[in-house]
């Protein structure tokens, strides 16, 4: 498992696409599999069109649910450090919920170390069950981000409902708040006994800070 070093959730334009560190290992504290997850925020209307771009340099489709039109996605593996990582980026447009959702389970899970401690635990478990099954893995984890993501609903519409920015109540509500929060940085964590440190300079590609 990994553990999470550097900055906070770290942004690049490349070519008019946002890319998004999202995933374990963009939290600190909190361990992950040998992995990079990303969201590629596009503007062309047929994303389809992105997901090639990202196969011309090297990324490759896969056969999986979450590859759709709305939604591609693309995988990569990358040698760095003697170590082989995996990169999987899921290319959507501004506000699509595996980027908002994204962000505010990362936010939740900064603020609050009880639940970073508990979801930590819960990965381990299904690790230990399904080291190599994804959908067994995901499954036995399911419970606890059902929790979490019940904890994120009400902070929403406890913001809806005394958002001070004058922004409609919606599941939208203050969502900037949460990723300029996100953005504020943090120092480098210490990797977990037994785990493998994942810093910047491992990153297949270079995500750099977004200037706000």
């Amino acid at each position: 498992m990994l553990a999470y070093s550097g900055s906070r959730p770290q942004h690049e334009h490349l070519g008019g696409v946002e890319l998004v560190h999202i995933g374990s290992t963009a939290v600190q504290d909190l361990r992950g599999k040998p992995m990079i997850d990303a969201v590629a925020i596009a503007v062309p209307k047929n994303l389809r069109d992105v997901q090639g771009e990202f196969e011309r340099v090297g990324f490759h489709r896969r056969r999986v649910p979450v590859d759709k039109d709305e939604k591609p996605y693309v995988s990569a593996a990358v040698a760095q450090a003697g170590r082989r990582f995996n990169v999987n980026v899921h290319v959507c447009h501004r506000g699509d919920p595996v980027h908002k959702d994204s962000l505010a389970f990362m936010d939740i899970l900064a603020r609050r170390p009880d639940l970073r401690q508990k979801y930590a635990k819960a990965k381990d478990r299904a690790h230990a069950i399904a080291p190599v099954d994804s959908q067994v893995y995901n499954e036995e984890k399911a419970a606890v981000i059902r929790e979490i993501e019940s904890l994120i609903s009400a902070d929403r519409s406890k913001s809806a409902a005394g958002c001070s920015r004058g922004c409609e109540p919606s599941m939208n509500a203050c969502i900037e708040p949460t990723a300029e929060r996100l953005e504020q940085g943090a120092g480098r964590s210490r990797p977990a006994t037994g785990g493998h440190e994942l810093s910047r300079d491992h990153l297949p590609y270079r995500f750099a800070r977004r200037q706000t």
